[in-house]
């Protein structure tokens, strides 16, 4: 049993997946929204309470692969933010992403991308979602992000 265990996570790891949890019934896996590695990697201070009301958090309180990122480190999602960072892998912000949960949440920092080649329909598949033309807009902006 610990094998086949095993040769499942391997399989999962192998084929791009970097993140799995279990919450009851709920099962999440992500993967990296990068063609390829993400070539640089910076560390950047957010404040969780900058995710309520936005669906890059997921409902066990990590941020998602793909989610883009302002200079000030919130969330790029409106006209005109450009996207200076891109989180690279699951990243856990809280405990769920209620407004009670975040607002109690502190301070953290996170690792996130500052360039690299975007995979537009795995971001899109890790938010359940189609991207807005903002979102896009916002990505392709700085011109450190290409996305395919």
């Amino acid at each position: 049993m610990l094998q086949l265990i095993v040769l499942v996570l391997g399989l999962l790891l192998l084929f791009g997946y970097t993140h799995i949890t279990t919450t009851g019934t709920t099962r999440l896996a992500y993967r990296t929204p990068f063609n390829g590695q993400a070539p640089h990697v910076n560390h950047l201070t957010i404040d969780p309470v900058d995710f309520d009301g936005v669906d890059w958090c997921d409902e066990n309180g990590y941020l998602i692969p793909g989610t883009p990122l302002q200079a000030d480190a919130t969330p790029a999602t409106g006209n005109g933010e450009d996207a200076a960072f891109i989180v690279p892998y699951p990243v856990k912000i809280a405990t769920g992403n209620t407004t009670a949960i975040l607002t109690a949440a502190a301070d953290q920092q996170i690792g996130v991308a500052t360039r690299g080649d975007l995979l537009q329909a795995t971001i899109e598949a890790n938010i359940g979602r189609v991207l807005t033309a903002d979102e896009l807009a916002n990505i392709a902006a700085t011109g450190r992000f290409v996305i395919l």
